[in-house]
């Protein structure tokens, strides 16, 4: 891991760059946390549609179906994001997971 760069996080640019690192840190965090909580409220291995009903309900989402869905699409996002071996179009799953459960 290379030495850390220093910058000025009291100057207008400094704290756009800090701001910007805040985010992808907490964003990254709370998708983690959002997943695995998904995870815990399945009932099931998460196979099936029905093994989705308490996240239908307390996530909001129309059916079971697009639960199952939605936390594929997350799912798929972490992976992509949280491996440390060589993806490929990483950009195109965040915008596909941010596109789809906008």
């Amino acid at each position: 891991m290379a030495n850390h760069i220093w910058f000025n996080d009291q100057l207008p640019y400094g704290r756009m760059l800090r701001r910007c690192l805040n985010l992808l840190e907490e964003s990254y965090d709370i998708m983690s946390d959002t997943r695995d909580c998904m995870i815990q409220m399945r009932n099931g291995d998460g196979s099936s549609d029905e093994h989705y009903n308490e996240i239908t309900t307390r996530f909001g989402f129309e059916s079971d179906a697009k639960s199952k869905q939605g936390f594929l699409e997350l799912d798929s996002a972490f992976s992509k994001l949280s491996g440390n071996l060589s993806v490929q179009d990483v950009r195109a799953a965040l915008d596909q997971v941010v596109a789809k459960l906008r």
